[in-house]
């Protein structure tokens, strides 16, 4: 079973590029292991912005990558500011969110894909690993 997180681009770019390691998400999982990485449809465009890209330079709505998921810690107030370069968001920490540890990340040619929200296992038509 393959398993994927669909995160808003220029998030993913940014993860496959090394440039963020860390991606902040307001639910835990207790999933570790390989993580396909699904550029969503939709774009984040203050970041776009922030991070100097265009939005018609980057791919959307596919799977990009993977990496690899190695733990998942809550964030409190020292490790949101201790870990702002590797997460890359702006503010100060507001409501419960959690850390996502990621390494490895590695790119893929894009494969077109219709994304949804929590982890998604992937599979084809005969029960195969689809990636």
């Amino acid at each position: 079973m393959i398993v994927a997180l669909s995160i808003r681009q220029p998030w993913t770019e940014l993860i496959l590029s090394g440039h963020k390691t860390i991606e902040v998400r307001s639910w835990p999982t207790k999933y570790r292991g390989e993580l396909w990485l699904h550029a969503g449809k939709k774009t984040d465009i203050n970041a776009l912005a922030r991070f100097n890209f265009s939005g018609k330079n980057i791919s959307i709505g596919a799977i990009l990558g993977k990496c690899e998921l190695i733990d998942c810690v809550e964030f409190n107030d020292l490790t949101w500011e201790h870990w702002r370069t590797e997460h890359l968001n702006e503010g100060i920490l507001t409501n419960k969110r959690f850390a996502w540890l990621l390494r490895n990340p590695v790119r893929v040619t894009p494969q077109p894909m219709k994304g949804k929200l929590g982890l998604m296992r992937i599979q084809d038509h005969a029960g195969q690993e689809r990636l």
